[in-house]
């Protein structure tokens, strides 16, 4: 997961998706010469949101499908959500007859959430998230999915105000309960929430970002947002999709999705759902150049995240982090580091192809200039070229 891209079918196909929908994309991955990896079925595929069963009519033979899409080298996983809606019968009965919903101080259960009004399961209620995880675990088994994407947790959620105890960590222990569950089924999950949830074995997921430059929620936070993450201690970051979410039926341009690309190779994974085969062939030759790229570092991001997990150490860190006293170093938002060795600058802005770079103190080798130039930081390197098909980054050869 942390080598190959994980392609979902979310952006591209929002809720029409289908059997022969997952079959071409995994047909075109394989056509346009990308690595089977890890396909994911993202909404709608269930009879009902909650039901945790295939509709049938979209998907007749759900086992069928995953044996071949395993037989082409791919894993399968899946998205699910804490929610049952109201008419997701006979499991939304089922689970209000059982107390299994959170409830609120006015006795009602019901919730709006992206995709109706229901009830949410009530993880810190032990036997309501035993009833739910055995149907996720029911799931598995008879259709052999190898994972899933868990989505939402946040408490806004929730139906107000809720009296979830004990009363000192209500809401927040729902979201923390919540992840515990869900971390039981195995190393290739992924969730988007967390309270106090570092130390699950989990991929931690960037919420839904918009397909635009913007600071608000665009391209531009994409790298504050990773080190966020793992200052906060989840390094193990699953960046947003690719491109971006088609926010409002406006997806990325050629330009916004290549730069995107390119932001992520040295992030621990690759997400994408909007194809490089949507814009054209040379976006398809920089995907694939740049997956490469990613690949060729995985060895490097897998040795960090194994480094993680023994002290704690971020995996993407910010470049103050090599001198926490360099006030230039402490401003900058686009450029992140992998590890302490490795500096990456992409660029981030609309039609940009040159653009400043910082590098703080140490001896750093230019990866990207053929002859490998090595340049004594702190310093900066002003419009440093990066045309579309460019991800600047270099190599800390010493510290001094």
């Amino acid at each position: 997961m942390a080598t190959h891209p994980v392609w979902s079918t979310w952006a591209r196909h929002k809720k029409d998706i289908d059997d022969a929908t997952v079959r071409q994309i995994a047909a075109d991955i394989i056509a346009h010469g990308f690595n089977e990896s890890q396909l994911q079925v993202d909404d709608y595929w269930e009879s009902c949101y909650g039901s945790l069963t295939f509709d049938t009519d979209k998907f007749p033979d759900v086992k069928t499908m995953v044996d071949d899409l395993h037989k082409l080298g791919y894993r399968v996983t899946l998205w699910v959500h804490p929610f049952v809606n109201q008419d997701c019968e006979p499991y939304y009965s089922q689970a209000l007859a059982s107390g299994y919903f959170v409830t609120s101080s006015n006795g009602t259960v019901d919730t709006q959430w992206w995709r109706g009004v229901g009830g949410v399961i009530d993880f810190t209620n032990s036997e309501a998230a035993a009833w739910w995880a055995c149907r996720v675990w029911a799931l598995h088994k008879a259709t052999g999915i190898d994972s899933f994407k868990f989505d939402a947790g946040e408490t806004s959620w929730l139906p107000y105000e809720s009296t979830i105890e004990p009363l000192e960590l209500n809401p927040v222990r729902f979201t923390d309960d919540y992840v515990k569950t869900v971390s039981q089924f195995g190393p290739l999950i992924e969730v988007r929430s967390s309270v106090r949830s570092q130390q699950q074995p989990v991929f931690f997921r960037m919420f839904d970002k918009h397909s635009s430059w913007s600071a608000q929620n665009g391209l531009r936070t994409l790298i504050p947002s990773l080190l966020h993450m793992n200052v906060v201690g989840h390094p193990f970051v699953l960046p947003d999709m690719i491109g971006g979410n088609v926010n409002s039926g406006k997806g990325p341009d050629k330009e916004l999705y290549i730069r995107w690309l390119e932001a992520t190779v040295f992030m621990p994974a690759l997400q994408m759902s909007i194809a490089p085969w949507d814009f054209d062939d040379e976006t398809v030759e920089i995907a694939r150049n740049m997956t490469s790229l990613h690949v060729q570092y995985a060895p490097r991001i897998v040795e960090l995240m194994k480094q993680t997990v023994q002290d704690g150490s971020p995996v993407n860190l910010p470049i103050w982090w090599l001198d926490p006293t360099d006030e230039t170093a402490l401003t900058a938002d686009s450029e992140f580091l992998l590890g302490e060795d490795i500096l990456v600058a992409p660029v981030v802005t609309h039609s940009t192809t040159a653009r400043d770079i910082y590098l703080p103190k140490g001896n750093w080798r230019d990866e990207v200039d053929p002859a490998h130039p090595i340049i004594e930081g702190p310093t900066w390197l002003r419009k440093y070229p990066a045309p579309l098909n460019t991800l600047p980054y270099f190599t800390r050869v010493s510290s001094s």
